[in-house]
């Protein structure tokens, strides 16, 4: 009976991963697209976005800076705030290569990863009203969170008709 146990808890390890995983390489195209400005990308603001690797949270900081001075975003600036072996950084700047940012497929991997990124953050802040929710006492407050949870499901909903 141990050894079935061990099992399941390697293929739920295994799915977190795969789902972790999912997210990165999302986050990873979102980034590559913002860096070498596909025309996709440019609506997109980075603030709405929350990142939870770091290597993306300054990538994502210095795009917003950029865009909010007016000033060109250049990829190799990146040099200077990270070590040239960063492994996350040139996985993110090796999707410049071989077209991976243009055509038609490449927009809707971009539209697929925002909505991917988008219903990953909704759902940690529904996760968080519920408990939120649960151990309230309170009956107002309870009230407020289960408002602010109706809402995001709300927007979890238009996220997918997008």
């Amino acid at each position: 009976a141990l050894e079935e146990k061990q099992d399941v808890t390697q293929t739920k390890i295994a799915e977190t991963a795969s789902g972790t995983d999912k997210q990165v390489k999302a986050m990873r195209f979102i980034l590559a697209a913002k860096l070498f400005s596909a025309p996709y990308a440019l609506e997109l603001s980075l603030k709405e976005i929350q990142m939870s690797n770091e290597t993306h949270a300054q990538i994502a900081e210095y795009i917003i800076e950029r865009e909010e001075k007016g000033e060109k975003i250049r990829p190799s600036e990146l040099f200077e705030i990270f070590d040239e072996e960063s492994a996350e950084l040139n996985a993110i700047l090796d999707l410049n290569y071989e077209d991976k940012l243009t055509g038609a497929t490449a927009e809707r991997f971009f539209k697929d990863s925002v909505r991917a990124i988008q219903r990953e953050t909704l759902d940690k802040q529904i996760a968080l009203y519920n408990a939120n929710y649960a151990s309230e006492t309170d009956e107002t407050k309870k009230k407020e969170w289960a408002q602010k949870i109706v809402e995001c499901v709300q927007k979890r909903k238009d996220i997918n008709k997008k």
